[in-house]
């Protein structure tokens, strides 16, 4: 498969995993508004996906040298 293919699938898949992450958190937060429970998955994901792609991109760069 070729590297622009797979990177615009990993951009799907991260997509859906943010809308479930963000879901999830506007319903297991009841407490709160939905919204804002929604931005606070959102926020989560984010943090997750920044940290996931600084190890990768770290470990790329470690391989080469």
């Amino acid at each position: 498969m070729k590297p622009i293919l797979k990177s615009i699938l990993a951009g799907f898949g991260a997509m859906a995993g943010g809308l479930i992450c963000a879901a999830l958190f506007a319903q297991f937060f009841d407490g709160m508004g939905r919204e804002t429970g929604a931005i606070l998955g959102m926020g989560c994901w984010l943090c997750l996906t920044a940290a996931v792609c600084t190890g990768v991109i770290l470990a790329r760069l470690e391989k080469r040298e």
